[in-house]
């Protein structure tokens, strides 16, 4: 099995979008490892998906980028989203600003400098609407990255990359990677990674402060508000 995933893993670098099929296979590694066993019906349905989407999992070099970005945030209350037409280039030329996280102290600096990049645009909220359940916040902010998704999804009919922006650690870590250990944040994962597979819609997931997040969900249910 470690052979299998092994050589898959290599196959997914490409698209980072198909890690996020695989939770069972690396839970059965641990469990039963090399001592032999019965594949579990759950292995056997991520394998059997894996090979379906495999002609999906690609990249172009000569992809297009979109003029639109996209920020996200989500408080207990309601989830919102912001948008903007940038300037030509602005987005493909935040490339470098991908996985860097507060938590190293070296990439701090650079992350401001990103925020600064956002604060100079003009944003427009498009997006602010009221969750029905309470969860745990990560999945909150996990669902308020889909509904970014959705619109990029919707908008860019052309298979574009785009950049989506946000403040949850965990949540642009795990869109980032493709995968997460949380089983509860790799459901909403799974369906962000189906649409991008879907659509050809490759994202930038870029984390930036929440002092510099355009987006700034709704606190009080009294803010709250449809478009």
């Amino acid at each position: 099995m470690s052979r299998i995933v092994g050589k898959w893993s290599w196959v997914m670098l490409l698209s980072r979008f198909g890690f996020s099929i695989f939770s069972s296979v690396y839970t059965f590694m641990q469990k039963v490892g090399e001592s032999g066993g019965d594949l579990w019906p759950s292995v056997r349905k991520e394998l059997g998906i894996v090979c379906g989407v495999a002609p999906l999992l690609c990249v172009s070099f000569f992809q297009k980028w979109s003029d639109k970005v996209a920020a996200f945030d989500a408080s207990k209350e309601a989830q919102g989203v912001s948008e903007v037409l940038a300037p030509v280039g602005w987005a493909a030329g935040k490339r470098n600003f991908l996985r860097l996280t507060p938590s190293v102290a070296e990439q701090g600096s650079k992350l401001e400098e990103l925020g600064e990049c956002v604060r100079a645009l003009n944003w427009t909220h498009v997006v602010s609407s009221r969750f029905r359940h309470d969860r745990h916040i990560n999945l909150l902010e996990a669902a308020a990255c889909l509904t970014a998704v959705r619109r990029a999804v919707k908008d860019e009919r052309a298979s574009l990359r785009c950049a989506i922006l946000g403040d949850s650690t965990a949540v642009i870590s795990a869109v980032a990677k493709g995968r997460c250990s949380s089983f509860p944040l790799l459901v909403v994962v799974r369906r962000i990674m189906a649409l991008c597979l879907a659509s050809g819609v490759r994202p930038l997931f870029l984390w930036i402060a929440s002092e510099n997040n355009p987006a700034d969900a709704p606190s009080r249910p009294g803010q709250v508000f449809s478009k």
